[in-house]
């Protein structure tokens, strides 16, 4: 085999495969000597190598498929004459034969990713060779054939860096065999089961807390799933902890791993308690760092200070109790360690109070408090910025907006006054040639926001068409960012329908009805912008609360509003409710009643009224089915007569394939 090695040097691949013909035609019944066997794997991984390095270092100078591909080709023939030659029949392949293939693989799968071309099926090539040495060194007791804890690294990290959609079921299968507790199932020689047993190291932790990172950012999974990877990278970083503590040193987590994990809670996405858990990591980081056991050096950077605002900042309303004065806290900690916190750094906290003056169950004082945290915060930002020779911290839009956005959840004159007053800086900022400072369309729903929940109605009246017309002069004048849309209009509305209104004089009822007019005729007139069902259910809940329900005008008026959402295709069960709620009955009956009826095509017995389909055409894009009680009353999609319509309309000839699981 002489001719192998001579010509795996001169890079002669012809010759290469005519040899490996040649031993395939005449060498199927007979072992391989160790010599052959070796020449054979080194002239592959010569030419193998041969061809990578003829890879450009960027990927589009030239072609490279032809280069990968013969590469690829290179690597299955080597993998399949060594399946060909197994070792069941041949006693001279060892560990490293199998470890040859295996990083082959891993190799070219590297090459593909350098020149960015998608392929599929490395892992699972690298994977079957991991399992025949198992299966080999456990039932043939050929410990010389047992796998490394290198060689399930190399597979992990092929597996962790792939586009399969299984890739952390098969890193956490492969983890579970590294334990040794699959080489020692079924096994009745305990000292085989010692023998084979392979202990994970640090760098085997370290690409399981990358795989299940990398979960993180796919946006198409659920928020629980999100969650669980982010759970599953913290579980595999806290074994590194628990190793470090019992003072292996290996096992010593870097900044690196620690950035990678807090990481994975900032992208939670409001996954359950991401917040909190991102705080645990950090104070127990902060924790080694000033512990007197000295087991690591390893202190938190500002970018792991900031993951984790981050990660309290996208926290759901629940679980949000007391993380604004934990993100006090963090700041008030970063300064003392001498690390000053970013513009990033104050965002996140500035959201965190923002959304937590926003939560449901919160009286008026305490949504006070919270909106004068984040503007505390905000002045502290601007103070510096006005300090600082260098501009480290400066707010921008963002934070402005979210301070608006707490205040106007403040029932008070002062908080409109505020709303305003921060409206006109960012206003005159941008109006300097501060782009940071660009008022955008939130700035000013924000603004019209605090005016329907001022207890003041003149400020009502005045004030909310006033700001609609400060949007359209920015947008007029240049500005995309403040170009009116439909939920700006119905705020608008919203504020023209607030609860406070039902004690206000006739007079003031008078001004914000007209008002409520002005901007439907908007809409209507405008052929950009479109209502939806949240429009109409606005209108009729504002004139509700602005005209009498006994006078006629209310009748003719909201009778139209009824008619118009009809027309536009936008009827949902909100609009269907509070049109019951607020219109007489005779109105009621003559416009839904008279013109729901029972689906008698499927059941001449159905006690439940549906609505025309045409009435709810344009809800999300599907025609709706809506139901009604006899006496007209919403039917919740829910309700047991709702399901059996469904199912009997599923059980239509029609439909009988879909019910029974076949194809349209």
């Amino acid at each position: 085999m002489q001719a192998l090695q001579s010509y795996a040097e001169n890079g002669e691949l012809s010759k290469i495969q005519d040899s490996i013909d040649y031993i395939r035609d005449n060498f199927q019944n007979d072992e391989l000597s160790s010599e052959t066997i070796n020449s054979i794997f080194d002239a592959y991984t010569k030419a193998q190598l041969d061809l990578l390095d003829q890879l450009p270092d960027t990927p589009g100078e030239k072609d490279t498929s032809v280069i990968l591909d013969d590469a690829w080709q290179i690597t299955s023939d080597v993998d399949d004459l060594l399946q060909e030659y197994g070792a069941r029949k041949n006693s001279h392949l060892n560990a490293q034969h199998f470890e040859k293939i295996i990083q082959a693989w891993d190799r070219i799968m590297l090459a593909y990713e350098k020149m960015n071309v998608q392929k599929k099926g490395f892992p699972q090539r690298a994977t079957y060779h991991i399992e025949v040495m198992e299966r080999l060194a456990l039932n043939n007791n050929m410990i010389h054939l047992s796998p490394t804890i290198d060689t399930y690294n190399t597979v992990l990290h092929m597996w962790s860096r792939s586009q399969e959609h299984s890739l952390t079921s098969m890193t956490e299968s492969i983890m579970r065999r590294i334990s040794g507790s699959y080489l020692s199932q079924g096994s009745t020689q305990t000292n085989i089961s010692e023998n084979f047993r392979v202990e994970p190291n640090a760098e085997t932790y370290r690409i399981m807390i990358r795989s299940w990172s990398r979960v993180v950012n796919d946006v198409a999974l659920s928020k629980r799933k999100i969650g669980n990877a982010a759970f599953n990278a913290t579980g595999y970083l806290m074994k590194m902890q628990s190793m470090m503590e019992k003072e292996d040193s290996d096992f010593e987590p870097t900044l690196e791993d620690y950035k990678v994990v807090l990481g994975a809670w900032s992208k939670g996405r409001y996954a359950k308690y991401a917040g909190k858990r991102a705080l645990s990591l950090l104070k127990k980081m902060e924790g080694y760092a000033t512990s007197e056991n000295e087991f690591t050096n390893v202190k938190p950077d500002v970018a792991c200070y900031e993951s984790v605002l981050l990660a309290m900042s996208e926290s759901k309303a629940e679980y949000l109790k007391g993380l604004g004065y934990q993100a006090e806290d963090i700041l008030t900690r970063m300064e003392d360690n001498a690390l000053v916190p970013t513009t990033n750094c104050f965002m996140y906290a500035i959201k965190i109070w923002s959304n937590s003056a926003c939560r449901n169950e919160l009286t008026q004082k305490e949504i006070f408090d919270d909106a004068q945290k984040t503007h505390q915060l905000l002045d502290r930002m601007s103070q510096m910025h006005d300090r600082s020779g260098l501009v480290v911290v400066k707010p921008t839009t963002v934070d402005y907006n979210n301070v608006m956005r707490a205040w106007s959840r403040c029932s008070s004159r002062d908080a409109v006054r505020t709303v305003k007053h921060l409206l006109s800086k960012l206003e005159k900022q941008y109006a300097e040639g501060d782009s940071g400072m660009m008022p955008n369309h939130e700035s000013y729903l924000y603004v019209i926001q605090a005016l329907g929940n001022s207890p003041d109605v003149q400020y009502q009246t005045e004030g909310v068409l006033d700001v609609l017309s400060q949007m359209k002069e920015q947008y007029n004048n240049g500005n995309d960012a403040c170009k009116p849309n439909i939920i700006c209009y119905n705020a608008v509305i919203a504020a023209c329908g607030t609860r406070s209104l039902k004690s206000a004089s006739e007079q003031e009822k008078r001004e914000v009805l007209k008002c409520v007019i002005e901007i439907v005729q908007q809409l209507r007139k405008n052929k950009e912008i479109e209502p939806t069902s949240k429009t109409y259910n606005l209108t009729l809940e504002a004139f509700d609360r602005l005209l009498d329900r006994k006078s006629p005008e209310f009748k003719k008026i909201v009778d139209s509003v009824f008619f118009m959402c009809c027309n536009e295709g936008l009827v949902d069960d909100n609009v269907i409710k509070t049109f019951h709620r607020v219109a007489p009955h005779e109105v009621y009956r003559r416009s839904v009643l008279s013109k729901a009826s029972p689906d008698f095509e499927i059941d001449e017995t159905s006690q439940t009224l549906f609505l025309p389909e045409e009435w709810t055409r344009n809800i999300n894009g599907i025609r709706q089915r809506i139901p009604l009680a006899v006496d007209g009353r919403f039917v919740h999609a829910r309700s047991p007569s709702v399901s059996e319509h469904k199912m009997r309309r599923l059980r239509k000839k029609q439909n009988k394939s879909l019910l029974q699981g076949g194809r349209l």
